[in-house]
């Protein structure tokens, strides 16, 4: 049997008017899957949340990312005897800020920047803009 390993945390770091969900909010995350079960050994991920940054917009918030995922050692081994590129490690940094439009619709523009796309070093480095459109029902 393979036992998959993870794990989450998040804190408020900074409440600058107690009672309120304005504040300053921290994440981190971590799993483990053996490298003959998943692709993505190990994965890490840590956050930043900041709502109501802006007092007048209490309901929005904005996201600072960072991700990295390493690939499994028995993925490397099996492209190294293929005579393939190695596939070690991934990075992904995002910044994003959600805008509550109404009590219905956000919207979300988004910035991020891959480091290692497929992670090779074959592809260069991307940058990646995005808007996301949220409706709730």
């Amino acid at each position: 049997m393979k036992h998959l390993l993870y794990g989450l945390a998040e804190q408020r770091l900074y409440t600058p008017e107690p009672g309120t969900k304005r504040g300053l909010t921290g994440l981190l995350g971590f799993s483990y899957a053996p490298p003959d079960v998943d692709t993505l050994e190990y994965f890490v991920n840590a956050a930043l949340l900041y709502q109501g940054l802006i007092p007048a917009r209490a309901q929005d918030t904005l996201g600072l990312f960072a991700i990295f995922g390493e690939f499994s050692s028995d993925l490397r081994e099996a492209q190294r005897m293929n005579h393939q590129p190695t596939m070690t490690h991934e990075a992904v940094l995002e910044l994003n800020y959600m805008y509550n439009a109404t009590r219905w619709l956000h919207v979300q523009p988004d910035v991020q920047g891959v480091l290692r796309p497929n992670g090779t070093g074959l592809v260069s480095d991307a940058l990646v803009l995005a808007i996301q459109v949220g409706v709730d029902l």
